[in-house]
């Protein structure tokens, strides 16, 4: 904001009637810089020469965006992976086309909306919400976190090992879901389920007490 037809040097005194909606952020003679608080209404003076110069100042709400639409997809729907036994290796040729694992993802969703970046020793869950970047652990409680404020439980693999790993019981079934590990934004996420052997072992490493899940 600035007082017209002074000089820019002007010993000009500025004065917010409502510093909790409008705020004087910097002054420099006959400019003022002004910051918007929270929705309200704020006179702003300017005084010099003893007579002074008020403007009203509205500050409106931001408009909230128009809701996404849930249009889930997914990358793939048929995929063919194969399986070479370590007997095998030594004498058949590997061919390079046959893919052996996959990831599969789903776009389109307004449920899955968050993208993080990878920041090494910041396990705070909360800033990759808040500041968009947090290590493994971050994204691992991040996720239980979601998960248990939807009504589905969930626990995060706390083993250094387990790279952003989260079990997560749905349906009657046990799945991991696993976020990126040390990757540029937005950073992969996968899913799979597990039971048996594999979910004990898993269970016993990250000293998960699989009984809390049946509760």
């Amino acid at each position: 904001m600035k007082l017209k037809g002074v000089s820019k040097k002007a010993k000009v005194k500025w004065k917010t009637s409502k510093k909790s909606v409008v705020s004087i952020t910097k002054k420099k003679g006959n400019t003022v810089t002004l910051k918007a608080k929270k929705k309200g209404t704020a006179v702003v003076t300017a005084t010099y020469n003893k007579k002074k110069y008020k403007c009203r100042i509205t500050v409106k709400a931001k408009k909230k965006p128009e809701p996404v639409a849930d249009d889930p997809v997914l990358n793939s729907r048929d995929v063919a992976l194969y399986y070479l036994s370590e007997e095998y290796k030594d004498y058949i040729t590997y061919d390079s086309s046959h893919l052996r694992e996959y990831r599969f993802r789903v776009s389109g969703t307004k449920y899955i909306s968050t993208t993080s970046d990878y920041e090494l020793y910041n396990d705070r869950w909360a800033d990759i919400f808040l500041k968009g970047k947090g290590d493994c652990m971050a994204s691992r409680y991040a996720v239980q976190v979601l998960c248990n404020h939807m009504g589905i439980k969930a626990l995060v693999c706390r083993s250094y090992d387990a790279h952003g790993q989260t079990l997560v019981f749905a349906d009657g079934k046990f799945y991991v879901i696993v976020t990126g590990y040390n990757e540029p934004k937005p950073r992969s996420y996968s899913m799979y389920e597990i039971s048996g052997a594999g979910l004990e072992k898993l269970a016993e490493e990250n000293l998960i007490d699989l009984n809390y899940f049946y509760q």
